[in-house]
């Protein structure tokens, strides 16, 4: 049984969504699907980022974020980076400010150990933070979905994330499609649409803000390539 499919919110690393009726809405966004999504946009190049997030201490894989973005958004970074041979920390504010605004991205997380309700939301919550800090999201906005993040992803509080889980956004203008795929249910726990530029910002603000959790490894796999399945 699909447990979140109608209004409510979402959101990831900065995952965010706000209360629009999902079904219905969906128009030409992504079809739902357990296949990852990535692979519905060109393989142009530049088009693909990735990162993975550890926990610091064991050095233990949590998740893999696989950013994939339209073509002329690709060509966009790839201008801002030819001729440059290597990741260099100083590259990253151009490819950040070219990454957060793309017509179109698909994103996909794919959890590799299972974790608590608690620290998926901390994790979100610190990197939204980061995105208030440079002034791409607003505060107010941050409050609000800091207090309704526990309520949107209350479905998470007994079962927890699991190893395997999906959690995957697709980005068209300022609307976000959010699907939450279940590994054991094999079936969508979430199904999300929401409209607005600060749930965007939400997203892709909280993966490339300074000192976030993914900057550094999105921004550096343009230089080093991203492929998930061989990690």
């Amino acid at each position: 049984m699909n447990r979140a499919i109608g209004c409510a919110t979402v959101l990831l690393g900065g995952f965010l969504m706000a209360t629009v009726p999902a079904v219905g809405q969906v128009g030409a966004l992504l079809e739902v699907g357990s296949s990852a999504w990535v692979s519905k946009l060109p393989a142009s190049p530049h088009a693909t980022m990735g990162s993975k997030l550890e926990r610091t201490i064991l050095s233990v894989d949590i998740l893999n974020l696989t950013l994939r973005l339209d073509p002329e958004t690709a060509n966009r970074l790839t201008q801002a980076i030819a001729g440059i041979e290597k990741y260099d920390e100083d590259h990253e504010a151009a490819v950040a400010e070219i990454a957060i605004a793309p017509r179109e991205a698909v994103a996909e997380i794919v959890f590799m150990r299972g974790i608590d309700l608690d620290q998926f939301l901390d994790g979100i919550n610190d990197d939204m933070i980061k995105a208030v800090e440079v002034g791409w999201l607003g505060p107010d906005m941050f409050v609000t979905l800091r207090d309704s993040l526990p309520i949107w992803f209350g479905f998470l509080e007994e079962r927890k994330i699991r190893s395997g889980d999906r959690l995957q956004y697709h980005v068209r203008a300022d609307t976000i499609r959010t699907v939450f795929w279940g590994i054991v249910e094999e079936e969508m726990l979430l199904d999300q649409t929401d409209v607005g530029s600060q749930n965007v910002m939400a997203l892709l603000g909280a993966y490339f803000a300074p000192k976030s959790s993914f900057r550094k490894e999105l921004v550096e796999s343009l230089w080093k390539g991203w492929d998930p399945s061989r990690l």
